[in-house]
């Protein structure tokens, strides 16, 4: 199952993306880009042929995502009734909000067919931000998401994310001028990283971290424990951190 979060992003919305391997027109099927395997792929309203691609794309059952983007509110609005339904990773590589031109931003937050993705790692989203989208959207809209790069869990060092350097310290990835390239976050942090700035509760955030992701993707054996589910769990402690994870109904992970 792949989420393909390009190569229909903008330029404006590039952030750690090369811009060199974006295509101006949203042609995925022409492009050989959907098969089985692709489930969710993320483009930016207002490029060309975006709204044709989107209908075709939930033909197809692929849940279609709005980032990387400088659309307009009126752009996303009608990304959003051609059937886009999540938003990637809000506030992040899109523009902020403003009173007189809500953008993309605005458009995710007002719209109750909306879920939006945000990553929760105090870095690219204020923790501050998180009570009042919470309440804004409800934990049946938001789901929690590391964005998080192949260094994660390596340690401070510097990487590489395709063809670009990323330096690693304690809290984030960044390319040589600074832009964050994606994160270094495990979802059990970001359990914690709410729960303990006082967001919501616990129940709260797993259901954003398990339930919701699933219910948007259609995966309705996941994200729940109920009988005819999938036997997937993980296990985590008072402290929670991790200490058992369960695959289909096999503990392969025992702290």
């Amino acid at each position: 199952m792949l989420h393909l979060e390009g190569p229909y992003l903008s330029p404006a919305g590039k952030r750690a993306h090369n811009a060199n391997y974006m295509l101006a027109g949203v042609n995925p099927a022409g492009h050989g880009l959907i098969n089985h395997t692709v489930r969710l792929m993320t483009l930016a309203p207002g490029l060309e042929n975006s709204l044709t691609a989107i209908r075709d794309l939930v033909e197809r059952k692929v849940v279609v995502s709005i980032g990387h983007t400088a659309a307009t509110y009126a752009q996303a609005c009608a990304a959003l009734d051609a059937g886009a339904r999540w938003g990637t990773h809000l506030f992040n590589a899109m523009n902020p909000l403003h009173q007189r031109e809500p953008g993309a931003v605005g458009a995710l937050l007002a719209d109750e067919r909306a879920t939006v993705g945000v990553i929760a790692d105090g870095v690219h989203v204020h923790p501050s931000i998180f009570r009042w989208l919470i309440k804004a959207k409800g934990v049946e809209r938001i789901t929690l998401v590391t964005d998080a790069m192949a260094a994660a869990g390596l340690g401070p060092g510097d990487y590489r994310l395709g063809d670009r350097r990323v330096s690693v310290d304690e809290t984030s990835a960044r390319l040589e001028d600074g832009t964050l390239a994606g994160s270094i976050l495990s979802m059990d942090q970001v359990v914690r990283n709410l729960v303990g700035w006082g967001a919501c509760s616990l129940a709260e955030a797993l259901t954003m971290a398990s339930t919701t992701p699933a219910n948007l993707l259609g995966l309705r054996d996941l994200g729940r424990i109920e009988v005819g589910c999938a036997a997937d769990l993980v296990v985590l402690d008072e402290r929670l951190r991790v200490r058992q994870t369960v695959v289909n109904g096999a503990v392969v992970y025992d702290a």
